[in-house]
């Protein structure tokens, strides 16, 4: 409006433009708020959005870091294994051989004493040798003679 027609306009106009002026003010007021508020929260989720973005990553980080970790432990377990494993297989074969070595000593050990055995008679089969004999001797010399013939 320029200032022509508002000189003509009376009071009692003017003053219910400006009640529809602050009406209008109060109203695009209102909306300012709600729009800001809108943008507030959209402002909160994008930064809570970046920082979800970012704790997702440090989780990742994380659970590769645990991945990594596990692996380790996993290939650590298993050589651990394979040393005892082996150290057992060593501890074995030295035990078996040790068995070996004393079964055939003991065995050489019978041998000899087989040996002397063989060479030394016992008195046990001297005297069947002497009963054998003796018989054989008294039946020969039953038939020479009625005489026994003792051997010592």
């Amino acid at each position: 409006m320029n200032d022509k027609k508002l000189r003509k306009i009376s009071k009692k106009e003017l003053l219910e433009i400006l009640l529809d002026q602050a009406k209008k003010i109060e109203e695009l007021e209102k909306e300012l708020e709600k729009t800001q508020k809108k943008l507030n929260s959209k402002r909160i989720l994008v930064e809570e959005s970046g920082t979800l973005a970012e704790a997702s990553l440090k989780l990742n980080n994380i659970f590769e870091i645990a991945q990594q970790s596990a692996d380790q432990y996993l290939f650590n377990v298993k050589e651990k294994c394979k040393k005892m494993e082996n150290d057992t297989k060593k501890a074995c074969q030295l035990e078996k051989e040790n068995m070996l070595k004393e079964v055939e000593l003991l065995c050489e050990q019978k041998k000899k004493e087989a040996e002397e055995l063989k060479k030394k008679p016992s008195r046990n089969s001297q005297r069947n040798k002497r009963t054998i004999e003796g018989k054989r001797i008294s039946k020969t010399s039953k038939k020479l003679s009625t005489d026994k013939i003792v051997i010592d």
